[in-house]
């Protein structure tokens, strides 16, 4: 969790540095920069996110919701939720899901949070290894939920 959260603070913290010490110059720089602080911005929020959802789940205050979810909605949720990471990284979620797979028990929230930190691993840990060839086979290849 360290790594997660500290990650982003640390670009976070050195592109403002960057910018009030006029190391970017230029409209074009600074949309860059203000990209690279959106999402640095979003990764550390959905972090948090995640960690406050499990701990109040782990302190009996929030319960999972237990029903029957359709597959295709998990991964209609994952793929809209994983969709701007994964342009960001060249990488792309490819599915073919079958319609008539059964639903599966659980929460809805706790199950598409599993995947997306699935997807979001292999990008991070993964994905990076093929981009000099089809990262998008490579997904497909490697993340089959």
């Amino acid at each position: 969790v360290s790594h997660e959260l500290r990650t982003p603070l640390s670009v976070l913290y050195a592109a403002a540095e960057n910018i009030k010490d006029g190391v970017v110059e230029g409209k074009a720089s600074l949309v860059d920069y203000g990209s690279l602080m959106l999402s640095q911005a979003r990764q550390l929020m959905y972090h948090v996110d995640r960690i406050l959802l499990f701990a109040s789940i782990r302190s009996g205050k929030a319960r999972y919701t237990m029903r029957p979810i359709p597959v295709p909605d998990i991964i209609q949720r994952v793929v809209i939720a994983t969709e701007e990471f994964l342009r960001e990284s060249g990488c792309a979620l490819v599915h073919h899901a079958q319609s008539d797979l059964p639903c599966v028990s659980g929460d809805l929230y706790a199950i598409c949070s599993s995947l997306e930190n699935l997807v979001g691993l292999y990008i991070v840990y993964d994905c990076c290894n093929y981009h000099n060839s089809n990262s998008e086979q490579a997904l497909i290849d490697n993340v089959k939920a």
